[in-house]
């Protein structure tokens, strides 16, 4: 923690080791620094100064007071507080979407909070360009497991931002049930099995929700691991979450949608009436926010 001389502006200063003066920095370090000072948004963390020593970078960037991890261990949220939450992170990833970043490692640990109660989505180490509207092969070894997308851990190589969108889902609920994680797989086929628990298998069809007559994601069939899951019937979310108001397990439902084509985008999913109809979201300086 820093002060400034003459003013009582006091920030975080955040020490990446690095021994730059042989290997120089590297592009994940480098790609974080850019994100951070290029991308200026009140839901955004931000880096204000760099400062290059023989064996560290460091970072100084605006405080926090603790994560949103910390404070659903410690709070229970209304319903007003967790729409100010949701509304505010998804503001944050869509303004990474929309100048063409994903995140890909999205977690409660990794969304925090200032004093105010601003939420501020950190640690770009794994964000990256996604090249404009078109899919271009990308790593998927990204996202920590209990927030990794089914198509992330079918190893596909073409996604896009509804990677994010799946990991703010998982938030969500997270966010619904007083910090208990939605999906807490111990390793990827795990991870699946307890997934398709509740969504069904992509080859299941949805007949208490769909009308279509298809597959709940035709295009997993071309994916690896597909076969060795066995057919499952999806249970509502609601069962999942029963305190859980109609219109959040709405929203919820699509975040979590096994097609990430049919995900909603984080500027659809702030347009959903969640956030529009009573209780409204309350101002952010009114979260519990802890030391």
């Amino acid at each position: 923690m820093i002060k400034q001389k003459n003013t009582e502006d006091t920030r975080n200063l955040s020490e990446l080791r690095q021994p730059t003066w042989f290997y120089g920095v590297s592009k994940q370090v480098y790609q974080e620094i850019m994100i951070m000072k290029e991308l200026v948004h009140p839901n955004l963390i931000g880096v204000t100064d760099v400062y290059f020593g023989k064996n560290s970078i460091n970072l100084v960037m605006p405080l926090m007071r603790t994560d949103l991890r910390a404070m659903l261990d410690k709070r229970t949220l209304t319903e007003s507080q967790m729409k100010s939450v949701m509304q505010q992170l998804l503001r944050g990833i869509y303004a990474l979407h929309s100048n063409w970043f994903l995140h890909r490692d999205l977690t409660p640990g990794n969304v925090f909070l200032t004093q105010d109660g601003l939420i501020k989505v950190a640690d770009y180490g794994l964000a990256t360009t996604y090249g404009g509207p078109k899919r271009v092969p990308l790593l998927d070894t990204v996202v920590t497991l209990w927030y990794r997308s089914p198509e992330l851990l079918f190893n596909a190589d073409l996604y896009q931002d509804k990677v994010d969108i799946w990991s703010c889902g998982c938030i969500m609920g997270e966010v619904l049930r007083g910090g208990k994680v939605l999906f807490n797989g111990q390793d990827e086929i795990d991870q699946l099995k307890k997934i398709f628990c509740v969504t069904g298998t992509p080859s299941a069809f949805d007949t208490k929700n769909n009308t279509d007559d298809k597959p709940l994601w035709p295009e997993a069939r071309a994916l690896l691991k597909f076969e060795a899951f066995t057919f499952k019937q999806p249970t509502h979310w609601s069962e999942i979450i029963p305190t859980a108001s109609p219109l959040a397990i709405d929203l919820l439902g699509k975040m979590l949608l096994l097609d990430p084509n049919k995900r909603p985008s984080a500027k659809e999913a702030l347009e959903h009436p969640w956030f529009t109809t009573p209780p409204l979201p309350v101002h952010h300086k009114k979260l519990p926010v802890i030391d």
